[in-house]
């Protein structure tokens, strides 16, 4: 298993480790796991918060999109770029298949 420039934010799971292999030790970098914590031997985990832009209110009227104040913009695999050729940004939203538009 890779994760790679993923967000584990405030997830509700059962227990408190989110990231955990019994039988291997996956593959885990520029990851943030703000809220959790991962199982032993498991390295390249951040642990600063989304700064969403808005979690209130339904799920349905939440925006994830990186917060300008983020400090996840830039913090991804430096071998993948925002189109604006930054560091790829960690998230749905980052890397060269992100979404770079803000709602209206």
């Amino acid at each position: 298993m890779v994760l790679q420039n993923v967000i584990f934010e405030s997830n509700v799971c059962a227990g408190s480790t989110v990231v955990s292999a019994p039988s291997a030790t996956p593959t885990v970098s520029y990851t943030s796991v703000f809220g959790h914590s991962v199982g032993a031997g498991i390295t390249g985990v951040l642990t600063d918060s989304a700064s969403f832009v808005n979690t209130t209110g339904t799920w349905a009227d939440w925006d994830l999109h990186l917060g300008e104040t983020s400090l996840l913009k830039n913090a991804g695999d430096p071998a993948l770029f925002n189109f604006d050729g930054t560091t790829s940004d960690l998230g749905a939203y980052g890397g060269p298949g992100g979404d770079f538009t803000l709602p209206q």
